[in-house]
């Protein structure tokens, strides 16, 4: 056994070394420095340094719970999932907060007894939910639990998604989600805002599948219910939206347009006469209310016209309805009433600018329409026989209409601007895209002008060569 380093002797220092900061010999009863300078050697015990004995092991045993792996592949998981047997996770504050948050079990007994589950779905709606999915009244385990912390979390809807699709009201929905009673579509609603959150969340992502897949269930199972069909219900068609604008972002386009297609349908069915006409005789509702419809109804369009202009479809909800645009987001959020323009008139008054990015969104989406349609009468022009003197004079109108909306927003919208809101940057996306559609429309009407020719032959010379600017 070697010995032991003469250096590193066991024991404690004297005071005395240590004061002067010396190397002790700790010899006893004296060590050298002290007997040479003839002072008293005093060692003072000290506990030993370090942690105490298993504290290491206390700490690794009381960290173990919280491992975990810090890049999940949420993808592979999301396809090993059973969404009826679905449990969101518990973090760690909400094991702090206690026991008022252990409610994510998801095992329900009965269709009955699945309704405080769900957070207020009612039984209507749990039964035809059970319907749809193939269940029967045995024992079942069906739904998706929030707790509220998550819940809390994800209300940041009204902090990045309210920017892009403005059409909910701050202090109706926390009303709606404190209020025990909820309809139906009330719930429909609440789970598409939850869908559409977790997918703006980098912390929630993992869930958004999930909460997407039951909230189409929800949905499906509504239209499925015959009692509900021929209701007039802001909720259904505001979840429909918001489903659909997530299946956009998310999930397939062709999903997000049939989705989209259901909130169209139920529209026309609904408010087909629109809502603020003088001579309608509609329900008494309040202002806020009121507004929301106009809110619902004015994104709708947007999504038509910008769904229908990527694919080149006919449109589906008309220009020509008696709905004012919606108010300014603050009028709108504060309750206070302001009486807004119908669109042909804000479309006349095209020096002014729009009350807001909202109204520029809607005029933007109108243009884009009418340059659509424009463009399908080029291309069926010669079946129609339509004169393409009147095509070209339509091509001008609409190009002067779309070159001043276009200078007035991107003189009130810079750059620094669009960047920092979603609704501006998707205006100018769509100014841009328009003006790419009209340059093929112009193209259209000259390949027709040359094709078209008199009796003798000669090339008929309708369009002169320097009016066809872009």
């Amino acid at each position: 056994m070697p010995s032991p380093n003469p250096q590193h002797k066991l024991g404690l220092a004297c005071e005395e070394c240590r004061r002067r900061k010396l190397r002790c010999d700790r010899r006893q009863p004296s060590c050298g420095l002290c007997e040479t300078s003839g002072v008293e050697c005093q060692i003072t015990a000290r506990p030993p340094r370090g942690p105490k004995r298993g504290y290491l092991k206390l700490l690794q045993n009381r960290i173990e719970p919280f491992n975990y792996d810090p890049e999940p592949d949420f993808a592979a998981l999301d396809d090993h999932i059973d969404l009826m047997k679905w449990q969101f996770p518990i973090t760690i504050e909400e094991r702090q907060l206690g026991g008022d948050f252990d409610s994510t079990k998801t095992s329900i007994p009965s269709a009955a007894s699945s309704v405080d589950g769900l957070g207020g779905v009612t039984p209507s709606l749990v039964e035809g939910l059970a319907g749809h999915c193939g269940l029967t009244s045995h024992p079942m385990t069906i739904g998706v639990n929030i707790s509220k912390l998550m819940e809390a979390d994800l209300q940041l809807y009204f902090d990045r998604v309210q920017r892009l699709v403005p059409i909910l009201h701050k202090s109706r929905y926390v009303a709606l989600r404190h209020y025990g009673n909820n309809t139906d579509e009330q719930n429909c609603l609440r789970y598409a805002m939850w869908t559409l959150a977790a997918s703006f969340s980098a912390h929630r992502q993992n869930v958004g599948e999930s909460l997407y897949q039951y909230t189409q269930q929800l949905l499906h199972s509504l239209d499925s219910s015959i009692q509900n069909f021929s209701s007039n219900n802001l909720e259904q068609i505001q979840a429909w939206i918001l489903l659909a604008v997530h299946e956009f972002m998310c999930v397939d386009f062709r999903r997000g347009w049939v989705s989209a297609g259901r909130a169209f349908r139920l529209i026309q069915l609904n408010w087909r006469h629109g809502i603020d006409g003088s001579s309608l005789a509609h329900k008494q509702r309040d202002w806020v209310e009121s507004e929301e419809i106009r809110r619902t109804f004015w994104m709708a369009y947007c999504l038509d016209r910008f769904v229908s202009i990527r694919i080149g479809s006919p449109l589906t909800l008309s220009e020509n309805v008696a709905i004012r645009l919606p108010c300014p987001e603050i009028n709108f959020q504060n309750g206070q009433p302001i009486i807004m323009e119908f669109l042909p008139e804000a479309l006349a008054a095209s020096a002014a600018p729009a009350a807001s990015a909202f109204t520029e969104c809607i005029i933007a989406a109108t243009i884009s329409g009418r340059v659509l349609s424009h463009r399908h009468h080029c291309e069926v022009g010669d079946i129609y026989q339509n004169s393409l003197e009147d095509l070209w004079t339509r091509h001008e109108w609409i190009n002067t209409m779309h070159n001043q909306w276009m200078q007035n927003f991107f003189s009130a919208y810079a750059v620094e601007m669009q960047q920092s809101d979603p609704m501006a940057l998707s205006i100018a996306l769509i100014f841009l895209i328009t003006r790419l559609h009209l340059h093929e429309t112009a193209l259209l009407i000259r390949l027709a002008v040359s094709c078209c020719v008199t009796e003798d032959g000669r090339a008929v010379e309708i369009i002169d060569q320097n009016r066809f600017t872009l």
